[in-house]
């Protein structure tokens, strides 16, 4: 399954079928100076309404005490807690793990080109692949997308 992104921002964008049916909407206002980044994720129910799948209080690698959170559920929890840090990168930018719905651990694993969701399990399958956008300039244009495995798609929600 491919998901394509409206817009070259993962949070503030409308996630698309290849025939143009929204999936998922990820929202979030711009933020201000010192405050967090709220990132509302929804998703068409069966009622052709919008319901929040998950929200996103962020507020980065903070020094000052305040703690990314992330709600899912009626749940809150803080981000370290459900986004565990794996090994050590500079500046907090390395792998994180995190328990899936259906019991499993994932890693994620962000570089300057892609970020990759992996299981942890002795395989190592690969899950999905965040693309970015390409201009075209030296590869074929394409827009944003999120490439799930066939593997993923039971925890996609």
């Amino acid at each position: 399954m491919i998901l394509y992104l409206s817009t070259t921002t993962p949070w503030r964008s409308d996630y698309c079928t290849e025939d143009g049916r929204i999936v998922y909407k990820v929202n979030s206002p711009r933020n201000t100076w010192g405050g967090a980044k709220d990132i509302r994720i929804t998703t068409l129910g069966s009622s052709a309404t919008y319901s929040t799948l998950a929200q996103i209080d962020y507020y980065g690698e903070s020094f000052f005490g305040e703690q990314s959170t992330i709600t899912v559920g009626g749940t809150t929890l803080p981000a370290k807690a459900v986004l565990r840090k794996d090994g050590w990168a500079i500046f907090g930018y390395g792998d994180r793990l995190f328990q899936g719905p259906d019991g499993q651990i994932y890693r994620w694993t962000m570089d300057s080109t892609k970020c990759r969701l992996f299981k942890k399990d002795n395989d190592g399958t690969l899950v999905a692949t965040y693309h970015h956008e390409s201009l075209g300039i030296l590869s074929a244009a394409r827009p944003a997308s999120l490439e799930i495995s066939a593997s993923g798609e039971q925890i996609v929600d």
